[in-house]
């Protein structure tokens, strides 16, 4: 009887700390995750489609593990979150300073206010409900933005914390106040896995309405890839301090000061890299396949 209990005992202890460990869907895919947004420039520019990835890069932080996010036009900063809390943080450094800010929390309730980055330049704003849609919570706040289109009449948006996805602006804490950002969709592994239709004229399989600002990532050529010997970097005039290659565990395994335009890779074994370009414009994440 005594076993039996036991057993009884470590059954549940087993299924409540699964609870725990899952009570929230994950913001991230098993490798990869894209958000998908919308990205209407200053002083008339055309909107087009923007998109803030996950690089591979990872690293532990306060005992969190914290994926790196390559936005558009920013330096890249990192996500992480407690999938048993759902709670999400990002994190940056800067030249004076590291920092961490929360940018979800879906045990809020209705009434509670939640601060949208750090103290001195936050922003709070006041829970006004909660409820559950296509089977994620939504945690909904009296806040509400502007969907930009240059020269349409355009909605206004109550900021949102969605299960599984994010913020509806994406995951870039510097667009918290919708900044001509909405969010369209999200990917996780090549699945789309949410999409909003809220966007006046753009969804996630718009076009360019004609030509936008390049980001930095599009600006670099890499040649070829999958490389076994050699790797050529086209910068177009971006100017490099040095280029990393971290492993998919975010070791670095090899580094290039004042690079030329052809990295060797001869002596590194095959599997999938990321390199890691450092430029006075930002630092840029690309995916680079050794093979022989």
């Amino acid at each position: 009887m005594k076993n039996l209990y036991k057993i009884i005992l470590v059954s549940v202890f087993i299924i409540f700390g699964a609870n725990v460990q899952a009570q929230y869907q994950s913001i991230f895919g098993a490798n990869h995750t894209v958000w998908k947004t919308s990205n209407c420039g200053a002083l008339g520019a055309p909107c087009f489609v923007d998109s803030t990835y996950t690089t591979g890069i990872d690293t532990l932080i306060n005992g969190i593990l914290f994926k790196e996010v390559t936005p558009r036009r920013h330096s890249p900063f990192y996500v992480g979150e407690d999938t048993s809390t759902g709670k999400v943080w990002s994190f940056s450094w800067s030249i004076l300073d590291t920092i961490m800010e929360e940018m979800m929390d879906l045990s809020l309730n209705v009434n509670d206010s939640f601060l949208f980055g750090d103290p001195g330049f936050g922003f709070k704003y006041r829970v006004d409900s909660v409820y559950f849609e296509n089977s994620r919570k939504v945690i909904r706040f009296d806040h509400q933005f502007r969907v930009t289109v240059v020269g349409q009449n355009v909605p206004m948006v109550n900021l949102k914390m969605i299960e599984g996805v994010g913020l509806n602006v994406g995951v870039d804490m510097q667009e918290i106040n919708g900044l001509g950002v909405y969010l369209l969709c999200q990917e996780k592994d090549s699945v789309r896995v949410f999409q909003t239709n809220e966007h006046p004229t753009l969804d996630c399989n718009s076009n360019p309405t004609s030509l936008p600002e390049e980001s930095l990532t599009n600006q670099i050529a890499i040649q070829p890839n999958p490389a076994s010997t050699y790797v050529e970097l086209n910068m177009n005039g971006l100017v490099v301090d040095r280029v990393e290659i971290f492993d998919v565990k975010g070791s670095l395994i090899q580094s290039f000061n004042n690079t030329a335009d052809r990295l060797d890779v001869s002596k590194i074994e095959n599997g999938i890299y990321f390199l890691r370009i450092h430029s006075i414009e930002g630092v840029i994440s690309r995916k680079l396949v050794v093979s022989r």
